[in-house]
């Protein structure tokens, strides 16, 4: 329905939510995008409901361009907001694909790291900004739910290898 505030402008925005994440001012919304290995970034009117795509911060493992040694797009399943409204951590089910029968010792630019979190930054409402990921061993795999303490001085990881709560 074309005057459907809810329904985004299908030219500018084609994305989708594995999860939802709603700020704790009620205006940044934050969906965890599997396929397009991204985080969508929505803005939420409180006096009208109205809800807009602001931003695509796409997930690449090395920077935000696609141009690493390694590059690919984490797979976020899962997302949180901590209480105080301004990190955002993203589960990311991929991982290095590197297992201990291909690892190669003599190899310093190998990369072995597990499913690394994604962090962003929330700037301002509507807004945020890739941080340095946090970086798993690789015997971590196949991240799944992540979640902030109440306070937001620790957050719990939920891997298919097993919790991680740091």
């Amino acid at each position: 329905h074309d005057d459907d505030p809810l329904t985004p402008d299908i030219e500018q925005f084609v994305g989708q939510a594995q999860s939802v994440d709603i700020s704790p001012d009620g205006r940044t919304v934050v969906c965890a995008d599997y396929w397009n290995g991204a985080a969508q970034i929505l803005l939420l009117d409180p006096a009208t409901g109205n809800l807009s795509y602001r931003q695509t911060v796409k997930l690449w493992r090395e920077g935000t361009d696609g141009t690493g040694a390694w590059p690919f797009l984490y797979r976020v399943l899962n997302s949180t907001i901590s209480p105080d409204g301004r990190t955002v951590l993203m589960s990311n089910s991929t991982d290095s694909g590197v297992y201990p029968y291909q690892m190669d010792e003599e190899d310093p630019t190998q990369y072995r790291e597990g499913c690394n979190v994604a962090v962003l930054r929330i700037d301002s409402p509507g807004h945020a900004t890739r941080m340095p990921d946090v970086i798993l061993p690789w015997e971590v795999h196949g991240g799944q739910s992540i979640v902030f303490s109440r306070d937001g001085s620790r957050a719990f990881y939920e891997t298919s290898t097993w919790p991680i709560d740091w």
